[in-house]
């Protein structure tokens, strides 16, 4: 009977380990709830850099990304710039499709639309008097160009790489035959260079004729 006990008891004991053992390992097991922490997130919304400024004195630019058209307004010339002095606008310029300049703006400057190759319009109003060196170098996409009356002056390679260019459209004959193309190095200050066809009030000029006077063409 003492023996009996004996067993019994350590049977119990034994039982009761492994209950805790199995108690220990299915408490590991059990899957604890995340404790769901809220976090305050900075906006994703990034502050853009306005597109806009000055590209002159008193002359102003503005470029709306999803139409593509860059604006340039006020009074007086454009500033020029180069390779290593861009224009405001540079690092934007795949976005620039149309270039609407208005009445007031003097001169183009030099550089100021190099390398827009999407550009398929250009609006130069009456009282523009210069087009300055490389203005629209490479502007590769550009079928055609307006030119005002009051133009007197391109630079050199105004329109170098302009290979799209097709028709030159010109309101005054005698005004056109008054510019001066700064072809310093190059030929590319006059767009018929690639163009080869102008227009005269939307007619295709297919005839000339030089009077009597005429001493020298430039």
């Amino acid at each position: 009977e003492c023996l009996y006990e004996k067993v019994t008891f350590f049977f119990l004991i034994l039982t009761m380990h492994m209950g805790l053992v199995q108690l220990n390992v299915s408490a590991a097991s059990v899957d604890v709830p995340e404790v769901e922490v809220n976090h305050v997130q900075a906006s994703n919304v990034e502050s853009k850099e306005a597109l806009n400024g000055n590209c002159g004195e008193s002359v102003n630019w503005s470029l709306d990304t999803e139409t593509g058209v860059l604006s340039i307004t006020g009074t007086g010339d454009m500033q020029d710039y180069t390779y290593s002095s861009k224009a405001p606008w540079d690092d934007n310029k795949d976005y620039i499709k149309t270039i609407n300049i208005e009445v007031g703006v003097t001169s183009i400057g030099a550089n100021a639309f190099s390398d827009c190759v999407n550009l398929t319009k250009i609006t130069i109003p009456e009282g523009v008097t210069k087009i300055n060196r490389k203005a629209f170098f490479n502007c590769s996409a550009l079928p055609s160009i307006t030119i005002p009356s009051s133009l007197n002056y391109t630079g050199n390679a105004a329109f170098n790489a302009c290979i799209s260019l097709t028709a030159v459209h010109i309101s005054d004959i005698a005004a056109w035959c008054s510019i001066n193309f700064d072809c310093n190095d190059t030929q590319y200050s006059n767009p018929l260079r690639f163009a080869k066809n102008l227009y005269l009030n939307d007619t295709l000029v297919t005839d000339l004729v030089i009077p009597e006077g005429v001493t020298s063409i430039s």
